[in-house]
Order: structure tokens, then sequence, then C-alpha cells
């Protein structure tokens, strides 16, 4: 499982700019088209509220209120009337209910209306309206309650009345009875006590009647004068400037999500690539010896003028990686006198043809000769890339129909005609191509023939070291027939290379018994190659001072 530090993360990022720039220009177009065509700015209007005290914990009933229907149909009406809006009564509700919110301040009456809508004028109407409504259903709210209150004291008032004429009779029937029946002293005593007991109740019962008569009194005052207990602290005005996000922050919104969406691609991208994270892993899974990795640096590092870019600057850490790379090639091609060397790769990438010329440009200022033949009959672009014309007439293919040709006529060749297919790189003496044009229907049959076979021997013999460009390994059958007249094949890859696809790779090689002469990896740039560079700059700039502006 990969681990990415921080320095590294920067790395990808940076190495793919093009992609986050291209995902950062469609967020922009995104952005414009999206807010000028479908996105619909929101103005607030809003106004503070004060309820009474009574009030100050029943925000959550306040926030019911709102949202009832009943309150949403008034205001609906209300603004509909005003500005015959195209909607359903319906779905007008619905909106209506959506534009209006309702916040309070903590441990306070105080509580904030907010109307939105996509017109402000539209807004501040909903927002009054609003206002009015609430007003009106906190007063009804008001009277419903106080007409409870004045039910339930005339339902109490008429049982107590009820109650006082019930013991009024038991009075006056107590008093016949006190002297029509009236025998004993006992029976006296006796009738005495009822009467006395009937009278306070009907005291009692007088007084509870006039209390009630007195509350039914108050509450019918308190129901004719119930207004609602909102003060308005601040009214709500017609708002100049859109809620946000307005059409330009939402614009700089696209931008930014779409730069996250393409950081977090690239880097799950990059996670969830097979690659390597060193030399050691790759040479290890490819069974072949490393002869080292070239640091792709940004090509803003140095002027282009050829594609000897790097080396020509002796002061460079990508300098010097060419150099580790063409020493460990010497040491092992005297070891094992080899030097004719077929150059492939993983993947489709112009970096190989540049790598080889490099290598061979180097090793050609040791004083080695070096010929660099390019093998590669679908895409040649040694040629066009050094900057000769191209020219069918002088093109390996025309070389090997010639070389077929004597061959057949008198079983050999004349190497001298070599020489009329072989051009010499400007500025140098021991550096020479064989160029290719391409456009062969069929390079199998000059890679797998005796006048290649033959071409290669002869150049064996006249250079130092023989290169040989064919296309990439995985693609084409290309590189294991020139396999079968080389010393050896080079693999250029790169560390970020799919694992899968380099084990097929080198499972091809041992099936066709292909001598593997080593390795080169790629890696892409980071932050320790660019400050080795620049401190080998100053070193040598140090050493020496007289060449220091050729230096920089």
């Amino acid at each position: 499982m990969k681990i990415f530090n921080p320095e590294k993360i920067i790395s990808i990022l940076m190495r793919n700019s093009k992609i986050i720039f291209l995902f950062i220009l469609s967020g922009f177009i995104s952005g414009i088209f999206y807010s000028v065509f479908i996105f619909k700015p929101v103005y607030n209007s809003s106004a503070k509220l004060l309820l009474s005290d009574s009030d100050k914990n029943l925000f959550a009933t306040q926030k019911q209120i709102i949202r009832s229907n009943d309150f949403s149909k008034k205001v609906w009406n209300a603004i509909n009337d005003k500005y015959k809006l195209n909607y359903e009564e319906k779905e007008g509700i619905n909106k209506i209910k959506k534009a209006i919110n309702l916040s309070n301040y903590p441990n306070t009456g105080i509580i904030e209306l907010t109307a939105s809508w996509s017109e402000p004028e539209i807004a501040h109407s909903i927002a009054l309206a609003a206002i009015t409504t609430y007003k009106e259903l906190k007063t009804d709210l008001k009277k419903e309650k106080f007409v409870k209150n004045l039910e339930i004291i005339d339902k109490k008032l008429e049982q107590a009345e009820k109650e006082l004429l019930i013991v009024k009779n038991k009075i006056i029937e107590s008093q016949i009875n006190r002297v029509e029946k009236q025998t004993t002293n006992e029976d006296f005593l006796k009738n005495q006590f009822v009467f006395a007991n009937y009278l306070l109740q009907e005291k009692n019962l007088e007084g509870i009647v006039k209390i009630l008569k007195t509350k039914q009194v108050e509450a019918e005052i308190q129901e004719a004068g119930s207004t609602s207990d909102i003060a308005i602290l601040e009214s709500p005005l017609i708002p100049n400037n859109c809620a946000f996000p307005g059409r330009l922050p939402l614009i700089f919104m696209f931008v930014w999500f779409f730069k996250i969406l393409a950081a977090g691609f690239i880097i799950i991208a990059e996670f969830s690539k097979d690659g390597y994270d060193n030399i050691e892993e790759l040479e290890k899974e490819l069974n072949a010896p490393a002869l080292g990795v070239i640091p792709w640096l940004d090509r803003e590092l140095y002027d282009e003028p050829d594609i000897m870019f790097a080396i020509e600057e002796t002061a460079s850490f990508y300098s010097l990686a060419y150099q580790k790379i063409v020493s460990a090639m010497r040491i092992k091609g005297y070891n094992s006198d080899k030097n004719a060397i077929a150059f492939t790769s993983s993947g489709f990438s112009k970096f190989r043809s540049t790598i080889i010329m490099n290598l061979a440009y180097s090793l050609s200022r040791t004083g080695q000769s070096v010929v660099v033949v390019d093998a590669d009959f679908r895409t040649p672009s040694i040629a066009k890339e050094m900057g000769f014309e191209i020219s069918h007439e002088y093109s390996l293919a025309e070389l090997l129909m010639n070389i077929a040709k004597n061959i057949h006529e008198t079983g050999n060749f004349d190497s001298e005609k070599i020489n009329m297919y072989t051009r010499i790189v400007p500025g140098t003496e021991n550096f020479f191509i064989i160029p290719n044009s391409g456009n062969v229907p069929d390079p199998c049959e000059f890679l797998y023939s005796d006048a290649f076979s033959g071409l290669i021997k002869k150049l064996k013999k006249k250079y130092d070291w023989v290169f040989v460009d064919v296309p990439p390994a995985m693609a084409v059958p290309d590189a294991f027939m020139v396999s079968l007249y080389v010393d050896g094949i080079i693999l250029l890859t790169g560390l970020e290379a799919g694992k899968s696809a380099l084990r097929k790779i080198r499972k091809q090689f041992e099936d066709y018994n292909v001598n593997v002469f080593g390795v080169i990896a790629r890696e892409f740039q980071t932050k320790e190659a660019i400050s080795a560079n620049e401190y080998i700059k100053q070193i040598i700039a140090q050493m020496m001072p007289q060449n220091e502006k050729i230096l920089q």
C-alpha cells in the first residue's frame, strides 16, 4: 500500500498541473454558464420582532405558526393578489413555506423573520405580509384563549347560580317547617341547625357568584380589547444585494470545486496505480540489472535548442544521471563484450527516443563512436527530432532493400553503401544515425531478414556502440525480432508503470529467451532533484568561476 507524504502529493499535483488547469477552466466555463442561464439569485428581506415575556420560551410554537398552512395561505393570497404570480395555489403555498424562515436570539424574546425570493421587491412584500399575518394570527390566538376562559367562567357561574337558587328554596322550606312542625325543643333545635347551615351555604354561593361575575366582566373586556403582543424592532427593507452566493462567488465556487475534484481524481488515480516506489523494486520485478534512474525535470529549467538539452549542461543533476548510466553501460559492455543494444519501452512515449539520443551523445563525448538505428518503422521520430530532412530514398527501409538485393545477387553486400544512409549529428565527431521514414506495410519483413542481421554485424565492427530504437514491447513484436541480432535489450520504463504490464513484458522476454542488458527508469520531477540541480550548479560555479556565465 502506497503512503503519500505531503511533498510527494505536491509533486504529483505539479506533475499533473495541465490536468488541474483543464479542470479549473471547465469549472470556470461551467460556473459562467450556470450563473448566467440557470442560477437565480436569492434576495433576503428580514425583520426583528419582540414577543411578550410570556412568549419567550415558546419559539417552537411560533415556528409552528409560521409553518402552518393557514399562515402560508394567507401570505400567498396577499402576494398573489399584488403580483399575480404564475403558480397554482398549492405550489404557491409550498413556495411561501420555503421562502419564510424564523430564528430567535437565545434567552430573549427577539425573533428574526426572513423572507427569501428571486426578486427583491417580492421578498420585501412577503416579509411585510408575513408580519401582518403573524400579528393577526397571534391576535386570533389570544382572542381564542380569552373566549375559552369566558366560556369556562360562564359555565361555573351558571352552575353556582343554580346551586344558590336551590339553597334559597331550601331556606324557605326550612322556615316553613320551623313554624308549622315545631312541637318539642328538640325539633326546634334541629330545624334551627339546618336553617343556619343553609344560610351559610347561601352566603358562600353568593360570594362565588359575585367573583365569577367580576371575572366574566374582565374576560369580556380582555376579549374586546385583545391585540397582538408583538413589537417590530426592525422593519423589513427592500434588499439591494442578493444573498450569498451571488453570481461571481458562485463562479469561484465552481472553480474551487473543480480544482478540488481534479486534485482528488489525480491523487486517487495515483494511489490506485500499481507502480514502483524505487528502482530496486523495478530491478527485482524484471530480474534485470538497473542501469540508473533519469529524473524527468521540467523543461523550463533548461533551454531546449535540440534534443540534447540536458546533458549539454555539465552542471546538472540530469546530466549526472546520464553519466551514471553511461558508466554502467560501458562497464557491463566491456565485461561481457556487448556493444549492440536495442532499446524498447513499456509504454507509448516520446521519451524513449530522447533518452537513446542523450545516451548516445554522452557516449560519443567520451571518444567512442556511436550509431543509432531508427528501427521503428511505424512511428519513426529520431530524424524529425534531430531536424533532418526525411527522405524515403535514404532511410533504413531503402538501405535494407539494397542490402537484400546485393545478398541475393552476390551473397554479400558492400559495407561502404551503409555510409550513404548514415548521417553524422551536427556538432559531433563520433555520433551517427541511420534514420527511417516509416510507411512500411509489414516491418517484420525487414527486421526478420538476413539484410537486417548483416547490417547489425557490419555496424558492430565499424562502431563502438550500436543502438537500435524499436517500438514498445507490449505493442508489437519488433523488439523480440531485433533481439535475435543484438547483444541485449534495454527496457526503458517509468517508476509509475503498472506492475501487471511489466510482468507481461518480463514473461515475454523469458518466453523468447531475450537477453535483458538492463533497465533504465524514468521518474517524474522531484523536489530533491531540483534542489540537487541548483546545488550542483553552485558548486561547479565556485570551482570554475570563469565559466559561471556558461553554467547559468
